[in-house]
């Protein structure tokens, strides 16, 4: 598989109760009131849109605890503009995009 050579950085306010409910049901798992509260308090989220190209196409994963995609792992998109449009549309704000490369 070909590394993501671009990624880009998005944020919402929001809470991390979907991802709490997601990863606890009411049958197992930190179920008292405090981790509750604590999950469903307001904050930034933070969504790494990480993309690869191959072949002419378009790859994408999402990172996000909250993922407002219903696709995990990565998936074949038409372009990063519609990943980006989608995420605009659902609330998300553009903050910066870097190239992993950058790293190396």
């Amino acid at each position: 598989m070909s590394k993501y050579t671009l990624v880009q950085v998005y944020t919402k306010k929001g809470n991390l109760l979907p991802w709490y409910h997601s990863q606890y049901n009411h049958d197992r798992g930190p179920n008292t009131m405090s981790t509750v509260e604590y999950y469903s308090k307001e904050r930034d989220i933070q969504l790494l849109a990480m993309f690869r190209f191959e072949n002419g196409k378009c790859f994408c994963k999402i990172k996000c605890p909250v993922n407002p995609l219903p696709v995990k792992g990565e998936f074949e998109v038409p372009s990063t503009g519609a990943i980006s449009h989608f995420l605009n549309v659902n609330g998300w704000s553009y903050k910066q995009k870097f190239y992993p490369r950058m790293f190396e």
